[in-house]
């Protein structure tokens, strides 16, 4: 977190709401870290990990409104939008084969809006400029789009994991690297493509990689092929 601008956050906290960073235990004994959340201030944990909770700003930028619109009407074809996010900066992770994914959704009747770059975006394509849409622009678009589409997402293991599980949204999670805490960040709302199995991770919520079916790279973080993905 050591880039990231809690000016923005604290600017967007609603009125009457008390802002605190806080640190959770990551531990594969933790069952789930909103568990660990509520033990940290001592309140009684609700039996199941509830969604975690978008506050967003109204109404939205019209810019953002614009490119819902812009998007619903190019894909009024199409079966629905797939949100793909398969980079991350936490991990150093850029997955490699983001236009042939992309390509592949796009010729099975998706509309594909990407967070990464594509060589060659195609009509059933759009390529976010992220220096137009900050996070909670991006977040605020998802929303829009899944109330009005049929909305997926496609992702790799990062914060928007629990985007799509406070916004209800199915979610193809490519956990890319070992995490054997990974059950702490996970919701039902998504279904783990894995190279390793994860005995306190569901089994009918996890996509187990065969040996051809992924590589890993130079990071020793696995790169899943777009055929399986």
């Amino acid at each position: 977190y050591k880039n990231y601008d809690w000016h923005d956050a604290m600017r967007q906290t609603p009125p009457g709401y008390l802002a605190m960073p806080v640190l959770y235990e990551h531990l594969p004994s933790t069952r789930h870290r909103l568990f660990s959340l509520f033990e940290t201030f001592g309140l009684e944990a609700p039996q199941i990990a509830p969604p975690p909770l978008l506050h967003l700003p109204s109404p939205p930028s019209p810019h953002v409104v614009m490119l819902a619109e812009q998007i619903k009407q190019r894909c009024a074809r199409a079966q629905g939008v797939v949100f793909l996010q398969v980079d991350s900066r936490s991990s150093h992770y850029a997955y490699p084969h983001a236009d042939e994914l992309a390509n592949g959704l796009a010729t099975r009747g998706w509309f594909v809006l990407s967070a990464s770059k594509l060589a060659q975006p195609s009509d059933m394509m759009h390529e976010l400029d992220l220096k137009k849409f900050a996070l909670m622009d991006s977040i605020h678009l998802l929303g829009l789009l899944r109330a009005q589409l049929d909305l997926r997402i496609v992702s790799v293991a990062s914060v928007f994991w629990s985007v799509s599980a406070a916004l209800g949204a199915p979610n193809l999670g490519m956990q890319h690297f070992p995490d054997d805490a990974m059950h702490n960040y996970w919701y039902p709302n998504i279904m783990v493509i894995t190279h390793r199995d994860y005995p306190r991770l569901p089994p009918p919520c996890r996509f187990l990689a065969g040996s051809g079916d992924y590589m890993l790279d130079e990071r020793l973080q696995a790169v899943f092929f777009p055929a399986f993905v």
